[in-house]
């Protein structure tokens, strides 16, 4: 038979099973990726007698504590490390649920929901201080937040549909974005990335604000990416985690799959609709688990190339 006539007749066939097989091979080749660069390495789930319920944000205060903002009772738990856990420093009491939290300036500061146009402003350490309220200038209405790279505060204002970068008290830049930012992150040379979760896409800004690149992160499923939220390096690579998929993402500086951790499920390990995403400073990945009610951390282990 010509090569032509068993094109016709057997290309369509073909080209299904040749599908499935990839389809079929994907997992494999997710598994290997993730374990070449993303380690399980312990659950923080808080003090016994009162763990964590509905852990919603995550933060770094240095290189021996963490702190997880729980909308279960909203409370804000400052963690230090001890050997290989991570015993109970602080509990400080929240006057409403937190909604997102970042550590600038040797404080924790929380959005808290319903009062989205000022912050609260928490001590690290093993302080003592009562927490202060922090007004956002220019009527910000505050969604996500993160530390930029020159130690001031980036804001998702929520009522401008906007990005805000403020110095003390004062707005140094502005960007405006299309869509409901999701997660927000400082890209490590002035500038900041943005996720925004309807359209499962990345977003980069340079340090005034205009847009500096754009990548649509991969899906191995038909449920879209949504990033919850962005750890980047200096050399490029992305962190991102997926709430949908229950994952983390690893990415280059052009948008190519490196490598995954994480995977739906319960166990150590395992994620199941993470909501925050940080990193401590010798690497390691810090997660908010929401729908395991508790907080991970992974070990990166590999390049990915």
């Amino acid at each position: 038979m010509p090569a032509r006539s068993l094109a016709r007749r057997g290309g369509r066939p073909l080209a299904i099973a040749l599908a499935l097989v990839v389809a079929i091979a994907a997992p494999a080749l997710t598994q290997q990726l993730a374990q070449r660069l993303l380690r399980y390495a312990a659950v923080v789930d808080g003090p016994a007698e009162r763990p964590l319920r509905w852990p919603v944000a995550v933060a770094v205060g240095g290189a021996d504590e963490i702190a997880v903002a729980d909308a279960h009772g909203n409370r804000l738990l400052i963690l230090h490390r001890v050997g290989s856990g991570w015993p109970l420093r602080r509990e400080v009491a929240l006057p409403a649920p937190p909604a997102a939290l970042a550590f600038v300036g040797g404080e924790y500061l929380a959005v808290l929901r319903g009062a989205g146009s000022e912050l609260l402003a928490v001590r690290g350490g093993a302080s003592a201080e009562e927490p202060r309220k922090l007004a956002l200038p220019d009527g910000i209405v505050a969604g996500r937040i993160a530390e930029s790279s020159d130690g001031g505060l980036l804001v998702w204002d929520a009522r401008r549909g906007r990005v805000a970068k403020l110095q003390g008290s004062s707005v140094v830049a502005r960007a405006a974005i299309a869509g409901n930012v999701t997660a927000l992150a400082s890209d490590g040379a002035g500038g900041f990335w943005v996720g925004i979760g309807e359209r499962g896409a990345l977003e980069r800004f340079d340090a005034e604000g205009r847009p500096a690149g754009r990548m649509r992160v991969p899906s191995e499923s038909p449920v879209p990416l949504w990033p919850a939220g962005i750890v980047a390096e200096p050399g490029g690579r992305l962190f991102v985690l997926d709430r949908h998929q229950h994952r983390v993402v690893v990415l280059d500086g052009e948008g190519q799959l490196l490598g995954l951790g994480g995977g739906k499920g319960w166990e150590p390990g395992q994620l199941y609709f993470p909501d925050a995403l940080a990193r401590l400073p010798n690497g390691a990945l810090l997660v908010s688990d929401g729908g395991n009610g508790r907080a991970q951390l992974f070990d990166v282990i590999g390049s990915g190339r």
